[in-house]
């Protein structure tokens, strides 16, 4: 979908609402991995002194 910013208000509010949600998305799910690796490393951790 192309828009045009500046023609239409809808069009510039969708843009910007799509780029934070974009930004959101990616910022969500790298925290979720990061917490993941956190959480796998540990577990490693705990079998490594176990």
């Amino acid at each position: 979908m192309i828009c045009f910013p500046g023609l239409n208000p809808l069009g510039q509010a969708l843009e910007q609402f799509n780029m934070v949600w974009q930004r959101y998305s990616l910022n969500s799910s790298f925290i979720a991995s990061s917490r993941s690796l956190v959480y796998s490393s540990r577990l490693s951790l705990i079998h490594l002194l176990a």
